[in-house]
């Protein structure tokens, strides 16, 4: 364990130089500096004290020099703070820096890791540690070592007065820190073995709060009484928390109890012995003073440095999670030589002897997938829960790479491709798209960035107007400058359909190649969506590639081709009429679909007669 913190501290310490060396070089300058003042400070203190004593007794002595100490003890106080003041406002500058650079490139890792990693809790907790120590964890190992250095050199000089007089002073000085070291590592590594075991909770509790105080569980919590429920589970799991710290803070206090104890009482031993050197006058007044005060600012700077090292050994070992999460690397990255993408697309895709199964998992999702999509064809797929159709999206997207087989596009295999370029072929809403609480107007542009710095709206507009919302947004209090979302004031709260026509028309907006729409319609009505259908048919050019994820069939029908899923394996492929012909699966499906529509529209209207008699 030892090891490992030292290894991530000399990792964070080259994190602080990176982030500006020129600033780490200005605090070393000014620590070294500032270490030996007090050592100064003790000596003219001593001078003073002996020619007054010496005034006293009757020997002559100069207003000059009295004045000239004085000054000397004042000029050393004001520089003092002068370096302390320096310190303060460099270590600020460098900590902010600091923070900005670390969650940056948080922020760029997760950018950059495969989906894989978004699916396990393990990433979680990572992210979580990462998170979480990167608020505070750099900056106290920059802190502390700032702290360590500047004890250490001050701890030298007062060394040197000591050693000048009698060294068992020094050896005295030393005898009541073993037991602080022993104790302070000890806790160091017991508080972070409690804090570490508790991220996991610490992420359960996040969770637990925020289904009491946000307004998505608000309605099932209420209807099921779930509020006490949830809140026993938060405060147990909290004073469980609560009490692990407790039980560390009352071993911190013992050891400090223990160690403050022995250090008293080798104080009181050192001055009774430097009280009896000077009654038998070894020492002179100004001596006694110097070397009490020495003594007693040394023990403070010894036990500070022990403080230290301790708070940096835990510190270290809390920053190996950032250095941990750090070190994960994607799997699904660009190749060295991408090839391009050609325009427009002569092939569209082709999918040969696909099989996918997720990490961790045993047995496949996909299984021989084989499949040719043209451009300028819709293609709906369908199939029961379970049977694969997202997963089959996000091979697509290369969002997962195939177990086996090749997924091409114009002909070439997709991993050929830049990455960047090849997600910039591809617009996507899946089934659970994202309700940005933001303005219309970034809703939709968030689909394609450029289009947010139009300032006639061209791009935006179209989009929402192809998905059927346009005219409705032009109602709204601000049009497309209103702000939607109860997350923030002044929020416009929409429904569930309106919603998801904004994530259609943030699809549509970008100029894609293969535009996919996971359940677009079903928050819409039947009339609504026959209509937004017409229009995606419309939009698409004979070079795009449309692919409908849908379990409406009202939908489906209209597709130039169906392709159905079961239990991870393309069963039928067709268009409607064909595959109603072969009485297979579709046709099963679609049947049983319009018999529960036919019984609900029959149900609604046994219940308008009954109400209208």
């Amino acid at each position: 364990m030892l090891r490992t913190s030292v290894h991530t501290i000399y990792f964070a310490l080259q994190l602080v130089w990176r982030t500006n060396w020129r600033a780490v070089v200005a605090l070393a300058v000014v620590i070294l500096l500032e270490s030996p003042i007090l050592a100064f400070q003790l000596w003219i203190g001593k001078l003073i004290i002996d020619a007054i004593v010496a005034a006293i007794g009757g020997t002559p002595i100069s207003l000059t020099l009295i004045f000239g100490l004085v000054a000397a003890e004042g000029g050393l106080k004001i520089l003092s703070i002068l370096f302390q003041q320096i310190n303060l406002v460099v270590q600020k500058r460098l900590n902010d820096q600091l923070s900005e650079k670390i969650n940056g490139d948080i922020l760029d890792r997760v950018n950059q890791l495969d989906l894989r990693f978004f699916e396990t809790a393990e990433y979680y907790d990572s992210l979580a540690r990462a998170q979480q120590e990167a608020l505070y964890r750099p900056t106290e190992i920059l802190l502390y070592s700032v702290q360590m250095l500047q004890s250490l050199l001050t701890l030298v000089a007062l060394i040197v007065i000591l050693l000048q007089f009698n060294p068992i002073i020094f050896i005295a000085l030393f005898i009541g820190a073993f037991v602080s070291i022993f104790g302070q590592s000890r806790l160091a590594a017991w508080e972070f073995s409690v804090l570490d075991h508790q991220i996991p909770e610490t992420r359960k509790l996040a969770y637990l709060s925020s289904l009491l105080t946000t307004s998505g569980a608000t309605k099932e919590i209420r209807i099921f009484g779930l509020g006490n429920l949830f809140r026993t589970e938060y405060l147990n799991l909290l004073r469980k928390h609560n009490e692990e710290k407790r039980n560390v803070a009352h071993h911190r206090a013992r050891i400090g109890l223990l160690s403050g104890t022995i250090g008293a009482l080798i104080f009181a031993g050192v001055y009774l012995y430097l009280i009896t050197a000077a009654l038998r006058r070894d020492l002179s007044v100004g001596d006694l003073t110097m070397l009490t005060s020495t003594f007693f600012q040394s023990q403070i700077y010894l036990s500070s440095l022990i403080g230290t090292t301790a708070a940096l050994y835990q510190a270290g070992l809390f920053l190996n999670h950032l250095e941990r999460f750090m070190s994960f690397s994607p799997g699904i990255v660009s190749p060295s030589e991408p090839q391009p993408i050609v325009h427009p697309l002569e092939r569209g895709l082709d999918l040969i002897n696909v099989w996918f199964t997720y990490p961790e998992a045993k047995d496949p999702v996909l299984r021989n997938i084989n499949l040719i999509i043209q451009p300028g064809e819709i293609v709906a797929i369908v199939g029961e829960n379970g049977a694969g159709k997202t997963t089959l999206i996000k091979l697509l997207c290369r969002l997962y790479d195939p177990t086996q087989g090749v997924i091409m596009l114009n002909g070439v295999d997709i991993k050929s491709y830049d990455l960047d370029q090849l997600r910039r072929q591809y617009s996507v809403i899946f089934q659970d798209f994202v309700n940005y609480q933001a303005t219309v107007r970034e809703n939709i542009g968030y689909g394609y960035i450029p289009s947010l710095s139009d300032p006639e709206l061209a791009e935006i507009k179209k989009a929402a107007e192809r998905s059927g919302i346009h005219s409705f947004i032009q109602d709204l209090p601000r049009g497309y400058d209103t702000l939607v979302g109860k997350l923030f004031e002044e929020g416009h709260e929409l429904s569930g359909g309106q919603w998801q026509m904004l994530a259609v028309a943030r699809a549509l907006v970008r100029p894609a190649t293969v535009v996919i729409l996971d359940e677009p319609t079903a928050s819409l009505s039947p009339a609504s969506e026959v209509a937004f259908f017409h229009h995606l048919k419309r939009s698409l050019s004979k070079d795009q590639i449309g692919i409908i994820i849908s379990h409406r069939f009202s939908t489906v029908r209209m597709a130039d081709r169906i392709i159905v899923l079961e239990n991870g394996e393309i069963r039928e492929n067709g268009r409607h009429e064909d595959l109603m012909a072969q009485q297979g699966i579709y046709a099963r499906l679609y049947r049983l679909q319009a018999a529960s529509l036919e019984e609900g529209a029959s149900s609604l209207s046994l219940c308008s007669e009954v109400q209208n008699s």
